[in-house]
């Protein structure tokens, strides 16, 4: 059942914000708590993985090529939807290895690399075609994909792979403004980070053993917010 909505229920189940999605409209939270999706999710997804268990529906061919630039986790559902859809999917990506940020910026405590290598081996056994190493814009543009190797469509899913601008300044509540510069340097010992991700840096850092660390945790990266919501882990 779950395999006609998501392909990747042990990743998901591990890693999407559950509390301020599924489980926040749990009807269970007018009266108890809301029920464990992500952990059922997660349990029904190693489950398929111990037992080998690919389930989804594929819908006959229809002829169509599509072209999947980045294998991030928006990459990956596009590669799972498309196929079962009857497409066929060839997924590039630019690095030595397929995932994106699932592989490159979560924790493996929390998404372990063998949990993520099987959920995209699924991809390969319903056909997908991955190849790595590949730099779209580089080797060959959207154009040509589209005008000389046969794509019928092109999703562009690079994710993290282009540098975003951050803000320069980030205001703590009432602690005031600390100064950062783009590469987001400071003299200050801290962890900025949004939501998740705070806990997972700071997570590492004392797995590291490298020492007391701040970790100041925001809902989102602001010049100004009046709804920073700094938190510290020792």
């Amino acid at each position: 059942i779950i395999s006609a909505t998501t392909l990747h229920p042990a990743i998901c189940g591990r890693v999407c914000p559950k509390e301020s999605q599924c489980e926040a409209l749990c009807r269970s939270n007018k009266k108890l708590e809301a029920v464990g999706i992500g952990r059922l999710e997660r349990w029904i997804g190693d489950m398929a993985i111990e037992n080998g268990w690919i389930t989804a529906h594929k819908n006959p061919a229809n002829g169509l090529n599509i072209g999947i630039i980045g294998s991030g986790p928006a990459g990956l559902a596009c590669a799972g939807d498309m196929k079962k859809a009857g497409c066929d999917v060839t997924i590039f990506e630019a690095l030595d290895k397929t995932g994106g940020i699932l592989r490159s910026a979560i924790p493996e405590s929390q998404l372990p690399p063998s949990i993520l290598d099987a959920e995209i081996n699924k991809l390969l056994t319903l056909g997908v075609r991955i190849e790595c190493n590949v730099i779209v814009g580089q080797q060959f543009t959207i154009e040509q994909m589209l005008e000389e190797l046969g794509f019928d469509a092109v999703f562009v899913s690079t994710g993290l792979g282009y540098q975003s601008n951050f803000k320069t300044t980030l205001k703590l509540a009432a602690d005031g403004n600390i100064e950062v510069n783009e590469a987001l340097q400071t003299s200050i010992r801290c962890v900025f980070a949004a939501g998740n991700v705070a806990n997972d840096a700071a997570s590492v850092i004392i797995a590291m053993g490298v020492g007391k660390k701040a970790a100041i945790g925001m809902k989102k990266f602001l010049s100004i917010s009046e709804k920073a919501e700094p938190f510290a882990l020792n």
